[in-house]
């Protein structure tokens, strides 16, 4: 194993130490609760400038300011875009300084890796926040956000919350557009907003946001999906969001009561174990839609989605127009995968087709 692949590795179990520390208070010291933590948002070219060949640039970036840096995979994508997720976590001045170095190579042609020649160009960077520090950002009638644009001369948006891809995701994403400078102005700016309210988290200190993920660090460990909240009684949350459908989980694993609407018994589904269902359990859930909710829920081109179908891992697919539901105009919803990428999966689905019902 090369130095960079360790470091890297020994980076993410940092992450997830951290992360479970916020989520149960377990082993708090004065240093931990000094951490800051920020995600930026990157493409896939510009993810490959930020690491460097063989990790030297993202390794500098770690040495000179001291802050933890983790790229995620290119399989793991900030939901409801196709970006990766750069997390820095550390003393607020190390992010800072981290996070102003990230942000240089992200103004890095991704092809040539060349600095523009104009000084003046412009970029944008995408950073995301905890939902509660939106408010902060806001201000009251829109006098902070305002102020920031008026000192930073950056164009600032702050991502609607009925624009959200999942629901009871406690995260939103802020737009900046500027030069260089402007941008890394932006960000300090905000950053330093969270840090001196002195209250505000992430839920979700991970760059991990899909369902099987989440579930292969959070069964059997006491915690909700993705070790991102505590268990409530029986019921689980993931990200903020209640398991449907009477699902349950506990800290020996995924409970089941009763039979799930919609899923097709038999020989499609299986792997059930004594304690709970295996993530290698197959699962096929069949849902009726009307004709008319299936342009928006394929979205141009079929955009909409081919995102779920990348963000869930289930497999989705709508039957075509003539091949409907007996005595009905309605065609199927397929999705087939894990169960937990299944009922992810169905939550996306529900999102722009809600009338959709299990047959």
């Amino acid at each position: 194993m090369s130095a960079g692949v360790k470091r890297s590795h020994e980076d993410g179990e940092e992450q997830d130490v951290l992360a479970k520390r916020q989520v149960t208070g377990e082993g708090i010291s004065g240093a931990d609760e000094a951490q800051m933590a920020l995600k930026v948002l990157i493409g896939n070219k510009s993810a490959g400038s930020v690491i460097g060949k063989a990790g030297a640039t993202i390794n500098s970036i770690k040495d000179t300011s001291g802050a933890k840096v983790k790229v995620s995979s290119n399989s793991e994508t900030f939901p409801g875009t196709a970006d990766r997720i750069v997390l820095i976590t550390g003393k607020v001045e190390t992010v800072l300084s981290a996070a102003k170095m990230v942000i240089s190579e992200m103004y890095r042609d991704p092809n040539s890796g060349r600095v523009p020649d104009d000084v003046n160009a412009v970029m944008t960077v995408s950073i995301v926040i905890p939902a509660a520090a939106c408010g902060l950002v806001i201000g009251k009638g829109g006098e902070k956000i305002n102020s920031l644009r008026e000192e930073t001369q950056a164009k600032i948006q702050l991502q609607a919350k009925d624009k959200v891809a999942i629901p009871g995701l406690n995260e939103r994403i802020v737009t900046i557009q500027g030069t260089l400078p402007q941008a890394q102005t932006a960000v300090e700016k905000i950053v330093m907003l969270i840090h001196d309210d002195g209250n505000i988290r992430y839920e979700n200190l991970g760059t991990n946001y899909g369902m099987s993920g989440m579930m292969a660090k959070g069964l059997g460990q006491g915690y909700g999906m993705g070790g991102m909240l505590p268990m409530q009684g029986a019921s689980a949350m993931y990200g903020g969001m209640q398991m449907p459908m009477g699902m349950d989980m506990s800290s020996q694993g995924m409970g089941m009561h009763g039979a799930m609407p919609g899923v097709v018994p038999g020989q499609e589904y299986w792997g059930m174990g004594q304690h709970g269902l295996g993530t290698d359990m197959h699962t096929v859930l069949k849902l009726s839609i009307t004709d008319d909710a299936v342009g928006p829920l394929l979205g141009k081109g079929g955009c909409n989605l081919k995102e779920y179908i990348s963000v869930s891992g289930a497999n989705i697919k709508v039957s075509q127009r003539g091949d409907t539901i007996p005595g009905t105009n309605n065609r199927y919803i397929t999705i087939q995968g894990t169960a937990a990428a299944v009922q992810y999966a169905q939550l996306l689905v529900l999102q722009k087709a809600p009338n959709a019902t299990p047959v």
